[in-house]
């Protein structure tokens, strides 16, 4: 299937901040700068917070042609990092560029295109873009299935067990699943696998030489990051044998069992230079009108978190790594950054940004 494609437009970013770290869990960096925010107090909140964590990380701050970075045990900033579900926006953006040029609706019935599950018929496609299609992830916890074993290739079935379960009141749940059913649909409407078809829409048209879908692009290596085995904790003993409990972090063989789950919902691998040209091209309407994506209500929109006052973003977490996006809607500043093994804390970010808005 051919698109048409569009001119490139670009416009100028007065704020970038980008952070990219190793390791994962659940402990959130401090934040005692209060309301006024400078770029002095964020570096040394940021700085300082995670040096004491012990664990590689780099940064990136850009204010008006200004940039400063920095970080502890730093890489190159060219280096390729697991975005984990700030993926879900790039497949959000094939599933509404698709719509916008009429080869599906994302009012279509789910089950139009999807014939293994049954999904009733009020289901649409759009109900996978904001979580509210009443599927729920499986139980099964795959970061365990991909650090025990890190050369198993999962299957789908793996993820959705029969025991996984719809909900019909349109809730907002939470389903990385769903993200997977919205990769299948591409694959369905446009008989291209979903790896083929984000490479050519999305990673060659913005030439986005640092971006790829690990496990189908060669050479495609992000940076390893760090498991951190507290995870695992709440495990029954059958599973914890299987684990040096005696470490505090280790580091995954391969990534082959995760990404052979996480796909169009987590598997892509990119830097903080192409992260900033797909969110400027994305806002600057390349693919679509931007406003389609911030249709709807409530905390997730179509593949995007709306964090309230015009602040838009996603978070990520993967196996040994976590990430998070933040930038305002319909303005030039936003902030994107990426941390590992501390959790950095959304709203901090979404405080930040409100401050520099004002």
């Amino acid at each position: 299937m051919n698109i048409k494609m569009q001119p490139k437009v670009f416009s100028l970013i007065p704020i970038i901040f980008i952070v990219f770290m190793y390791g994962c869990n659940s402990k959130n960096i401090e934040n005692d700068t209060g309301d006024n925010y400078s770029k002095e107090s964020i570096i040394s909140t940021i700085t300082e917070s995670l040096a004491k964590e012990e664990i590689p990380f780099i940064f990136k701050f850009h204010s008006k042609g200004e940039t400063i970075s920095g970080g502890v045990n730093v890489v190159s900033e060219k280096d390729r990092f697991l975005i984990g579900s700030i993926t879900k926006m790039f497949t959000a953006t094939l599933i509404l560029e698709l719509h916008s040029k009429g080869f599906l609706s994302i009012d279509d019935p789910v089950n139009t295109y999807i014939e293994e599950y049954t999904f009733s018929d009020d289901v649409k496609i759009r109900h996978l873009l904001n979580h509210t299609s009443g599927l729920r992830d499986s139980e099964t916890n795959i970061a365990y299935l991909a650090y025990v074993n890190p050369y198993e290739k999962l299957t789908l079935e793996q993820v959705v067990e029969e025991s996984t379960t719809f909900t019909t009141n349109r809730e907002y749940v939470y389903s990385n699943t769903g993200f997977l059913m919205l990769g299948r649909i591409i694959e369905i409407v446009t008989g291209q696998s979903y790896n083929a078809y984000l490479d050519k829409q999305i990673i060659k048209r913005l030439n986005l030489t640092n971006t790829c879908m690990v496990g189908f692009h060669e050479d495609c290596s992000p940076i390893k990051g760090y498991v951190n085995l507290k995870t695992f904790e709440d495990l029954d003993d059958s599973k914890k044998a299987n684990l040096d409990m005696g470490k505090k972090y280790d580091q995954l063989d391969s990534y082959d069992a995760f990404v052979s789950v996480a796909g169009s919902a987590g598997a892509l691998a990119s830097n903080a230079d192409d992260v900033e040209t797909f969110i400027d091209n994305l806002k600057n309407d390349y693919f679509f009108d931007f406003d389609l994506m911030l249709e709807g209500e409530g905390e997730y929109r179509n593949g995007i978190f709306d964090y309230g006052n015009g602040i838009y973003g996603h978070s990520a977490g993967t196996v040994d790594s976590s990430a998070q996006l933040i930038f305002s809607g319909k303005q030039d500043q936003f902030f994107i950054f990426t941390v590992g093994d501390v959790h950095f804390p959304a709203q901090v970010a979404v405080d930040i940004m409100s401050t520099f808005l004002k």
